[in-house]
């Protein structure tokens, strides 16, 4: 929302704060023991922690953080993040975060010619998505065609119910196509005889599959909604 409600050229990627400066010791040396078991190793890891810095030819002991500029600040530094945060992302995108996101793409409004951000489906998560509604069409195949068709409209409405954002019509009408291009194929392996034409899974798309449509508002008029008394750098 404030990419299309304020003037962007630029969007600042900032680094963690005093990051280097404030990592824990003692949580290293644990992360670094569940993967190394060589005593040695752990213990030279020990020593580099606790060299300390030089300042003005004064040197001080590190209680915390890593060596600036040592060789292995980098390698340590990611073993903590991979940790304290890889580990933690995937743990909360399993949990928390059900939907995939969006590609964005900056462009502009067919009207108006005006800068307008684009969100699509990323196109890698729908084809993951088609390749495991395949395989449970396939699991299905031998079910009556009512069932099969209510349990896909069901699908495809799950996937409209998050997808189906203002920008991205193309990708949600290429997603019903290719259900009912599954869907036919599908049919045709049931039997040799069952010789399934578009024009028959057309009519049972029509009869079971919901047609795509936009079913979000655009970000401008929710986050009115939400914020009606918001502007611009306040």
């Amino acid at each position: 929302m404030g990419i299309c409600r304020t003037k962007v050229n630029w969007i600042l990627d900032v680094d963690l704060r005093s990051f280097f400066d404030t990592l824990s010791h003692e949580w290293r040396v644990r992360f670094v023991e569940h993967r190394i078991g060589d005593a040695r190793i752990v213990r030279l890891i020990r020593k580099g922690l606790k060299a300390g810095v030089i300042e003005d030819g004064q040197w001080s002991a590190s209680e915390s953080g890593t060596p600036q500029g040592a060789v292995v600040s980098p390698l340590l530094a990611n073993i903590y993040l991979h940790y304290v945060f890889d580990l933690w992302a995937e743990q909360w995108r399993g949990h928390k975060a059900h939907g995939t996101g969006f590609t964005h793409i900056c462009g502009r409004s067919p009207r108006r010619g005006t800068f307008l951000l684009h969100r699509k489906t990323r196109r890698d998560r729908m084809r993951a998505r088609l390749r495991a509604l395949k395989g449970e069409l396939k699991r299905r195949m031998h079910n009556p065609i009512p069932a099969q068709g209510r349990w896909l409209g069901q699908v495809l409405r799950g996937y409209f119910a998050y997808h189906a954002v203002p920008t991205n019509f193309a990708r949600i009408a290429a997603f019903r196509y290719h259900v009912t291009v599954l869907w036919l194929s599908t049919l045709r392996r049931r039997s040799q005889k069952d010789r399934c034409s578009w024009e028959s899974i057309s009519r049972l798309a029509a009869a079971y599959l919901p047609s795509p449509r936009i079913l979000h508002p655009w970000p401008s008029i929710r986050f009115a909604v939400n914020h009606p008394r918001w502007e611009p750098g306040a």
